[in-house]
């Protein structure tokens, strides 16, 4: 299936250390060995539409809420440990694991829990290549849609919706993302 939008190939190579990869790839061949659908988000994601890879600083791997349990095991497998005692987060949502500066982020739910992750974050979004493998991406209107409730004094994710539109807006599913948004539609 083609993807509508344009998705960039970029060099994540040269972006994600290959320490950090070690376990990224453990989480993601567990995920692919198990069956456990996935997609990949965040500023991984937003590198995909805009064409403008940037070092990511974390791996964040959505998933159904079903599966959370799965992932908090198969990251202990893989050597990480839970990022609460260093940081206390909000679990209700996702969980946090990381190894010295790797961390990997299991997301099914939105942190405003407006909405659980469902089959349409996992499936619409476009295969992508890294490390020589291919992973789906979550669609750019689920991106948007998440990311247009992060507005805090040290974290503002509208620059990203605003490039996110500037790479995808022509050839987004526009229908698709108004519904999501629904009540929300003014914001």
């Amino acid at each position: 299936e083609q993807y509508r939008v344009t998705v960039h190939d970029i060099e994540w190579e040269t972006l994600i250390a290959a320490d950090h990869w070690k376990f990224y790839k453990c989480v993601l061949d567990r995920a692919i060995r198990e069956e456990v659908p996935f997609a990949l988000g965040g500023g991984l994601a937003v590198g995909i539409y805009t064409g403008v890879g940037r070092y990511t600083k974390d791996l964040d791997l959505y998933i159904l809420p079903e599966h959370r349990e799965w992932a908090i095991d198969v990251m202990a497998q893989c050597g990480l440990q839970d990022y609460y005692e260093t940081k206390p987060y909000n679990r209700e949502w996702i969980y946090r694991a990381s190894t010295g500066d790797v961390i990997v982020d299991s997301i099914w739910a939105m942190a405003n829990r407006r909405a659980d992750v469902d089959e349409a974050w996992l499936t619409r979004g476009p295969m992508i290549r890294m490390f020589g493998q291919e992973f789906r991406a979550i669609p750019p209107e689920e991106l948007i849609w998440s990311k247009l409730y992060v507005l805090q004094r040290d974290r503002c994710d509208w620059p990203d919706i605003l490039n996110l539109i500037c790479a995808t807006g022509p050839t987004l599913d526009w229908n698709h993302l108004i519904h999501r948004v629904a009540e929300a539609f003014r914001l």
